[in-house]
C-alpha cells in the first residue's frame, strides 16, 4: 500500500519562528517519521511583515525536503497601494474576496495555481492553519472540498482581552467562522478557545482540545555564563522576554514596568529576544539613555543562545494579548523559570496564577512591575514556581504526549 499523503498549508514554516510555525514543523516531521507522506505548502516569508511591507526578509529556497517533509514555498506579492487595495477588495460580498484579501492575509497566486491547475496533485487529507492568514486557509479548504477529502484546521485563535475586541475581531469574523464550520475537525488550544467557538455555534463534536508541547531536551542545558560573557551582562539578575517585539506582545508595557524597578535597583538587565516590529523600533528609539543601557534588544537568536538565555534568566515575562497558548512559557518552565503572562487569550488556561506563575491584566504596568519584583527578590518563591511549572511540562505538556493525541485525530479522520 502507498503511504497516506497529508498536505499541511501554513502561512510560514521553518526557518521562520513562531508558535504556529513550530507547531506545523513538529507535527509534519513526526507524521513523516511515522510513515505518512507529508507536504507543506507555505509562503516565502521569513519576516511576518513581509506579507505587507517591502524590505523584509524572505526564504529563497522554494522546494526542499527537510527531515522527511516535502516543503514548497510560494512567492508573496504585494499589490499597488497594497493595504488600501486589500481593504477595498475584501469589502466585496463573496468569501473569495473576504478571505483572499483581508489583512494581514498574504497574496500568493502561486499556491492557487499549484492547487487548482495541477491535475496530478493528490492527497488524502489537508491540514490548515493559522488565522488570521485567511487566504491560505481558504485555499486549503477549497482544495479539500473539491477533492472530497477530509480537512482539519488548527486555527490558533487570539481571543485577546475580555470585553475588548481589538484583537479577536481579526480572528472571529463571520466568514472565518464559516470556514471553521466547513472543516471536518478543529484542533483548539485551550478550553477558552473551545468555549468561544461553542458560543459562536460550532458543534462540540467537531473540536478537540489539545494545545501544544515542548521537547525538554531541545530547550534546556544552556550555559548562563556563556550568555553573560557573549552579550556583556554584568548585572546580577535578568528579566527576559522571547517573542516578536510589539505592543500586542506586551513589550512596551514590560519596558515601562522595568522603569519602575530601575528607579530603586539598576542591578537588573532586561533582555528582549525576537524579531522587532517597526512599531517597537520607533518606541525604543524614543527611550532615554537608562532604558537603552539596561535593555538588551536582540533580534532572532540561535537555538544555542536561546538555551543560554533560559539558563541565565531569572524571570520570564510575556504579558501578551496575542497568544492562543504561549509555547514559550513551556520552554521557560522546562528550565524551571517562573513566568508572568497576561489575562488574555488562552494564557489563563496555561498559567495557574500564583502557583506556577503570575497573571496580570494586559497593559497594567504597575501590577507587572510588582510581580517582577516579587520574583526577583524572593528566590524561594521563584524557585517553587519554576519547579511547579517544570513538573507540569514533564507530566502533561511534552510533544511526545501531545503528538500522540494529534496523530489520533488525523488517523481517525483518514479512516
Amino acid at each position: 500500500m502507498r503511504p497516506l499523503k497529508i498536505l499541511n498549508v501554513v502561512h510560514r514554516y521553518y526557518p521562520s519562528i513562531g508558535g504556529s510555525e513550530a507547531y506545523a514543523k513538529e507535527i509534519s516531521e513526526r507524521l513523516a517519521g511515522d510513515g505518512f507522506e507529508v507536504s507543506v505548502f507555505t509562503t516565502d516569508a521569513l519576516d511576518l511583515e513581509y506579507f505587507w511591507k517591502s524590505g523584509k526578509r524572505r526564504v529563497n529556497i522554494y522546494k526542499e525536503t527537510r527531515n522527511g517533509v516535502i516543503i514548497e514555498r510560494f512567492r508573496v506579492i504585494r499589490l499597488p497601494l497594497h493595504n488600501l487595495t486589500m481593504r477595498i477588495l475584501c469589502r466585496f460580498p463573496f468569501v473569495f474576496f473576504k478571505a483572499g484579501f483581508s489583512l494581514p492575509s498574504p497574496v500568493v497566486p502561486g499556491i492557487w495555481k499549484r492547487l487548482f491547475f495541477n491535475n496530478h496533485l493528490s492527497f488524502d487529507m489537508v491540514h490548515v492553519s493559522a488565522f488570521p492568514y485567511n487566504s491560505l486557509i481558504y485555499a486549503g479548504i477549497l482544495f479539500a472540498k473539491r477533492h472530497k477529502i477530509p480537512v482539519i484546521i488548527t486555527p490558533f485563535l487570539h481571543l485577546g482581552e475580555r470585553r475588548n475586541d481589538k484583537v479577536n475581531r481579526y480572528y472571529t469574523r463571520d466568514f472565518q467562522l464559516r470556514l471553521l464550520g466547513s472543516c471536518d475537525r478543529i484542533i483548539v488550544q485551550t478550553p477558552a478557545e473551545r468555549d468561544y467557538l461553542r458560543s459562536a455555534g460550532i458543534a462540540d463534536e467537531k473540536m478537540n482540545i489539545i494545545g501544544q508541547g515542548v521537547n525538554i531536551s531541545e530547550v534546556t542545558g544552556g550555559d548562563a555564563r556563556r550568555f553573560r560573557e557573549k552579550f556583556g551582562i554584568p548585572e546580577t539578575r535578568i528579566v527576559f522576554h522571547i517573542a516578536n517585539k510589539s505592543y500586542d506582545k506586551g513589550t512596551f508595557h514590560l519596558i515601562e514596568a522595568m522603569k519602575e524597578i530601575w528607579k530603586g535597583d539598576e542591578d537588573v538587565r532586561l533582555v528582549l529576544a525576537g524579531a522587532s516590529m517597526e512599531q517597537f523600533d520607533r518606541f525604543f528609539s524614543s527611550q532615554d539613555g537608562l532604558v537603552r543601557k539596561k535593555c538588551l534588544a536582540l533580534g532572532c537568536i540561535s537555538d544555542e543562545d536561546k538555551k543560554d538565555l533560559f539558563a541565565a534568566g531569572d524571570v520570564f515575562a510575556l504579558p501578551s494579548r496575542t497568544d492562543s497558548f504561549g509555547v514559550v512559557f513551556l520552554e521557560a518552565w522546562a528550565n524551571k523559570k517562573p513566568v508572568i503572562g497576561a489575562r488574555a487569550g488562552g494564557i489563563p488556561d496555561v498559567i495557574e496564577h500564583e502557583k506556577d506563575g503570575y497573571l496580570v491584566k494586559f497593559g497594567d504596568t504597575g501590577a507587572l512591575s510588582h510581580c517582577i519584583k516579587k520574583l526577583l527578590y524572593d528566590k524561594d518563591l521563584a524557585r517553587a514556581m519554576g519547579e511547579r511549572g517544570y513538573a507540569k511540562v514533564r507530566d502533561s505538556l511534552t510533544w511526545d504526549i501531545k503528538y500522540n493525541r494529534i496523530k489520533e485525530v488525523f488517523v481517525n479522520n483518514l479512516s
